[in-house]
């Protein structure tokens, strides 16, 4: 019996490719408790904790052998339990958020191998395993929050990357739209800005190029009072100067522009983006 449960949007199992029914919300809050920390084993405390927050009845334990039990009877062997704790053993191909996160690697493996064509094939399948807000109704612990707060990042992440290797094989206007919609919900991603100028810049407008960066610039010194990242400016500067380190890539291939410019290609600028580092610490743990 082939097992997949899905939790980048409404929690849910399929068994050999079918929907089937969890149960009641506890049930399926303890489900994305486990599948979140997947084959690490969970405290009954944290459990509770998720199931309950400070009410839990004096019968928490027991209810929570009842649903296990039902788990175990959804999922077979993979619900495993522990001295005062549980666990949900998946394979990577059995939880789409290990799916995701191995897709995301394997994108940027292939993005910093200088093969754009692979990697944002990677990016846009690691992509479409999104359905909406990772488990929503799902009771948040701080523990959980960061995880999820970590997914949510990483997806950013994953969408700029699949962005920056579809400019990098030869795209550039029809990532506009996008990349203006993506912005519109994170005004502070400069890579995304720059990602955007490069796109326009490529597809030959020049002055709406000028104008988003003129925009970033006005967000960021209204919003954060500060300034665009050194790389901002310095694309700013190249697209002024029509430097031919723009220029768009030759048979799928990656240009090499000097170190001041820093697009399209590989790591973000520390800038003023949102960081990722502590929040990804969490979600490593997710499988």
């Amino acid at each position: 019996m082939s097992i997949l449960v899905r939790l980048l949007g409404p929690v849910e199992v399929r068994r050999d490719d079918i929907v089937t029914p969890i149960g009641s919300s506890k049930r399926r809050t303890m489900l994305a408790s486990l599948a979140l920390t997947a084959n690490r084993p969970v405290s009954l405390d944290t459990l509770i904790e998720a199931l309950w927050s400070d009410e839990a009845p004096s019968s928490a334990t027991k209810n929570l052998r009842n649903h296990a039990h039902a788990l175990r009877a959804l999922l077979g062997e993979r619900v495993v339990t522990h001295p005062a704790a549980y666990e949900l053993c998946l394979a990577t191909d059995e939880l789409d958020v290990t799916r995701f996160l191995a897709l995301a690697d394997r994108g940027a493996d292939a993005y910093a191998a200088d093969e754009a064509v692979t990697a944002a094939a990677a990016y846009r399948e690691a992509l479409a395993l999104w359905r909406g807000e990772p488990a929503p109704g799902v009771p948040r612990t701080a523990a959980l929050s960061a995880i999820v707060a970590g997914l949510l990042d990483r997806r950013l992440s994953v969408f700029e990357g699949y962005c920056d290797a579809k400019l990098a094989s030869g795209a550039s206007g029809e990532l506009v739209p996008d990349l203006r919609q993506h912005l519109v919900r994170h005004p502070f991603r400069e890579h995304a800005w720059g990602t955007l100028m490069l796109a326009q810049y490529r597809s030959g407008d020049l002055p709406g190029a000028l104008r988003s960066y003129a925009q970033a610039r006005t967000g960021l010194r209204r919003d954060l009072g500060v300034d665009p990242g050194p790389d901002l400016v310095n694309l700013h500067r190249a697209i002024l100067s029509r430097d031919p380190c723009l220029d768009p890539p030759h048979r799928g291939a990656r240009p090499s522009p000097p170190a001041s410019v820093r697009w399209p290609g590989g790591r973000r600028s520390g800038g003023h983006q949102q960081s990722e580092a502590a929040s990804m610490d969490a979600v490593a743990q997710a499988g």
